[in-house]
């Protein structure tokens, strides 16, 4: 039931998005939106669900998990539409959409 109510939803949020010319995104299911520091990239392979602050190692920033989840869902961009993947940029090769 929860997943036809989910589904419903999302083919409500589309349907909204194209009548005001907005592109919906949605994020892979594995994104580890609450595991990433907001602040410089960092994962926290090994946060637990039961924590709800936490402190990035790199970088220092404290975080609240939700918040940091959503800042890190907000910023997020699907792998097809990177103008780059992490393996170019190691490469010193940047790839472009139409060039």
């Amino acid at each position: 039931m929860l997943d036809t109510s989910w589904g419903t939803f999302v083919s409500k949020l589309e349907l909204k998005g194209k009548s005001y010319s907005c592109q919906i995104i949605k994020a892979d299911r594995y994104f580890p939106s609450s595991q990433l520091c907001s602040n410089c990239g960092f994962q926290y392979k090994s946060l637990q669900l039961s924590e709800r602050k936490w402190a990035c190692p790199e970088c220092g920033k404290t975080h609240i998990r939700d918040h940091n989840a959503a800042i890190n869902l907000k910023n997020y961009i699907p792998t097809q539409h990177r103008e780059f993947t992490p393996t170019d940029s190691e490469n010193n090769f940047e790839t472009c959409e139409g060039c």
